[in-house]
């Protein structure tokens, strides 16, 4: 009997078939054998963090504290998610609420607000304040600098004052006070004293600090060369030369050998170039020594030295002169710079195809092969021509040799071996073998015939 055919199971109970019976399988909010009892779900607490729990008819719900969500209230609702805090504030999640960590620069609620660091006037002397992001930056009016422009810039410590001025520092400028001598906003402008002229008969004017130095022509001395100097009493003229006093000056006669204003100046003999070909001139006193380049001689080396004087030429060579050198021209078959040398004429390999090389005096001898000849065995020698190919042979001429096609029944290098036939023991059953031009003949053995007496004869049985 189907007992679940009558739905016995209420309120969504699965019915299962037994024996004489059924069994249902309540929902988890019924019991009961027919799953018709309600089951009390809030007496097991099932809200969370304070909700509370409502009964129903097969459930509950939860009515959830502040700050909470979710079927049994268990879910913390994070107010962070929708990013409340702006300009790169972070969000610290709380119950129902959340706290801003606001980054440097900035304050509020919700980071919202950017700190104004020039509200308390940091610039100093007239700076000009720039409000930037947690911080500020200060320009500063000319003549100040630092952060905050508390510090005046001191001018002077570029020492702008030059040639030994003082340096008074300003508020953006700077005072110089000039030593002795020197004008100018930097002490840079010297005073001219030489621009009077002080200097007198010739006198050079060299400036100085706050003055001037006369550097006076030898005749002339005192602070502005004007008093004339006894040359003659220091002895000038040099070299046994006589000293003549003149007015603001002095001249000197020199003995012979001598020039110069005071005689000192040794006259060069050699500046008239006398020493020819090469030669170097030694100065003397009012004279002079050449000392000849090699090839030459004499007082000024006028005279080329004939260097063939010695004969240096060997084996029948011809000297020719040079400056400091000579030249052979050579007998044949000989170099050198004496003719010295044997040229070595096989050194080239001038005989080809084997041949031999000799030295001869001004030229070589070739030993030829046999195919070859001419004075370098160069030519090929026509070897046909001596008919060196036997029985009939064709001959077969080659660079340097020749070869010989034997007729049939001949062999070797001149066709002159006749072929054995017979070598090959070509008759059979004891026949004798007679070799024969190109070819062999068999003389059988009793009882046998055919070429090779290869057969048997039946008139012999």
């Amino acid at each position: 009997m189907q007992e679940c055919s009558s739905n016995p199971c209420q309120n969504g109970g699965f019915c299962t078939e037994r024996i004489n019976g059924y069994e249902c399988v309540c929902p988890s909010s019924w019991t009961g054998v027919n799953c018709n009892i309600d089951v009390i779900e809030c007496a097991s607490l099932p809200c969370m963090n304070g909700a509370t729990c409502n009964e129903l008819s097969g459930g509950y719900t939860c009515t959830c504290t502040p700050g909470y969500q979710g079927t049994t209230c268990s879910e913390e609702i994070n107010e962070c998610a929708s990013s409340p805090c702006f300009n790169g504030g972070t969000c610290d999640d709380m119950i129902n609420s959340f706290l801003c960590v606001c980054a440097s620069g900035y304050q509020g609620n919700n980071c919202e607000q950017e700190i104004n660091e020039c509200a308390s006037s940091p610039c100093f002397n007239g700076g000009t304040c720039d409000d930037m992001i947690n911080s500020f930056l200060c320009v500063c009016a000319s003549g100040y600098q630092g952060n905050n422009c508390e510090q005046d810039i001191n001018e002077c410590l570029s020492s702008p004052c030059v040639n030994g001025g003082t340096c008074t520092d300003l508020v953006n400028a700077y005072i110089c006070t000039c030593a002795g001598g020197f004008v100018g906003t930097r002490c840079e402008i010297e005073i001219q004293e030489c621009s009077s002229n002080p200097c007198q008969n010739g006198g050079f004017c060299t400036e100085r600090i706050n003055g001037y130095e006369c550097v006076c022509p030898s005749s002339w001395t005192g602070v502005n060369c004007d008093i004339d100097v006894i040359e003659c009493a220091s002895l000038p003229c040099m070299n046994g030369a006589t000293c003549n006093e003149l007015s603001g000056g002095y001249t000197c006669t020199c003995t012979p050998g001598y020039q110069g204003t005071t005689c000192s100046e040794e006259i060069n003999e050699c500046a008239s170039s006398p020493c020819f070909n090469g030669g170097t001139c030694d100065d003397m006193i009012n004279s002079f020594l050449c000392v000849c380049a090699s090839g030459y001689q004499g007082n000024n080396c006028e005279q080329d030295i004939n260097e063939c004087l010695s004969s240096p030429c060997v084996n029948g060579g011809t000297c020719t002169d040079l400056v400091n050198a000579y030249i052979c021209t050579c007998a044949g078959g000989f170099v050198g710079t004496r003719c010295e040398i044997e040229i070595q004429e096989c050194s080239s390999n001038p005989c080809q195809n084997g041949g031999f090389c000799t030295e001869r005096i001004n030229g070589y001898e070739c030993v030829c092969p046999s195919s070859w000849t001419g004075v370098n065995c160069d030519i090929d020698v026509i070897e046909c021509a001596s008919l060196p190919c036997m029985n009939g042979a064709t001959c077969n001429e080659l660079s340097g040799g020749y070869s010989c096609t034997c007729a049939l029944g001949y062999q070797g290098t001149t066709c002159s071996e006749e072929i054995n036939e017979c070598a090959s023991s070509p008759c059979f059953n004891g026949g004798t073998c007679d070799d024969m031009i190109n070819s062999f003949r068999c003389f059988c053995a009793s009882g046998y015939q055919g070429n090779n007496c290869e057969q048997g004869d039946c008139r012999g049985k």
